[in-house]
Parts: C-alpha cells; sequence; structure tokens
C-alpha cells in the first residue's frame, strides 16, 4: 500500500515514491517504487525518449505538470506535459501533477485528453473551493506538510494521498495531521 506518493527521499521504503526525473542522467533511484517525469522547470530541456525507456519500470509518471512562476514558458511546458499525460494513459500510470497558477491550462489538457487514469495534483496548497472545482474535473489531490485544514476537510478520502515532498517530517507525521 502506498502512503507517500510523493518524495524526494532517497528510500527504499516500498510504501513511498520516489520522483526521478531524467534530464539530468542521473541513474534510475534504487527505490523499488518510483515515478519517472519531466518537471516543468526543466522541460526545455525535455528526453522524452529517455522518459518512454523508463517509464514502464515505473510505478507513476510525474512530476509532471505547468509552473506559470518558474522554468520556461508555458507553451514550451504545455507540450511536454501533454506528452507525459498521454504516456501515462497509455501505460495504465497514475499522473503526479506540480501545477502552479496554471489551473486553467491544466483543466483544458483533461478534458481534451479525457483520460482512464488517476491524475493527482502534488503539494496541494489551494483553497476549499479551487480543491472542489479539480475533484469535479476528476483530478485527485495529495496534501504534505503545508496544507490548508478547511481544504482537507472538503476532500472525500477516496481521493485523497499523502506525501512528503521534501519535507524532514516523516509520512506518519504527515498523515497523522491530515487526519488519514
Amino acid at each position: 500500500m502506498i502512503l507517500d506518493i510523493h518524495t524526494h527521499a532517497d528510500t527504499t521504503d516500498p510504501r513511498r515514491v520516489v520522483n526521478y526525473d531524467p534530464t539530468y542522467g542521473a541513474p534510475l533511484p534504487a527505490a523499488p517504487v518510483f515515478s519517472a517525469g519531466i518537471h516543468p522547470w526543466n522541460a526545455d530541456r525535455a528526453d522524452l525518449d529517455a522518459l518512454r525507456r523508463i517509464a514502464p519500470r515505473a510505478y507513476a509518471i510525474g512530476e509532471a505538470g505547468l509552473d506559470k512562476l518558474r522554468g520556461p514558458s508555458i507553451d514550451v511546458q504545455l507540450p511536454v506535459f501533454v506528452s507525459q499525460a498521454r504516456l501515462a494513459d497509455e501505460l495504465g500510470k497514475p499522473l503526479i501533477i506540480h501545477c502552479v497558477k496554471a489551473w486553467p491550462e491544466l483543466i483544458a489538457v483533461r478534458r481534451s485528453l479525457r483520460p482512464t487514469t488517476p491524475w493527482i495534483i502534488h503539494g496541494f496548497r489551494g483553497k476549499p473551493e479551487l480543491a472542489q472545482q479539480l475533484l469535479r474535473e476528476g483530478f485527485d489531490i495529495s496534501l504534505g506538510e503545508k496544507f490548508n485544514p478547511a481544504t482537507r476537510a472538503v476532500i472525500p478520502d477516496g481521493r485523497l494521498y499523502t506525501e512528503t515532498d521534501e519535507s524532514p517530517l516523516s509520512i506518519d507525521e504527515i498523515r497523522r495531521a491530515v487526519g488519514v
């Protein structure tokens, strides 16, 4: 059972999904469970062929996404994200999503692609209203160390994930704080 859907920690705990971005050619993580994806900040250096070679061994695709505050332009990020979203659906794997200030674009891509696999917004810190909109659109939501308790209250347990991301807290501490 996965307890930590997204971590950057080097761990061999099979309950934790270690994030891996092939952009810089680092070796695959030693973790038995990992996600593979190109972060939006690295979209201008994306090697989608490398990702396609690694992806079948990954538990999930990502951290993929859109970020209007950092990284290359959204016009560069968008096709890289769409390629990863299609790959996730093709392989039947969840998509772990990083999104900053690009919610309309993200929702439009989901509506266009109509995926059959889970799309999980990682590290969600937004307001309850945005969470409800995302849930209606079919997204699942992951909460980490910094989350809005009012937002937690609107996320059904079956659509909720937890994560450590880069937090020094343990996944057990985060899960207790989130209330799962």
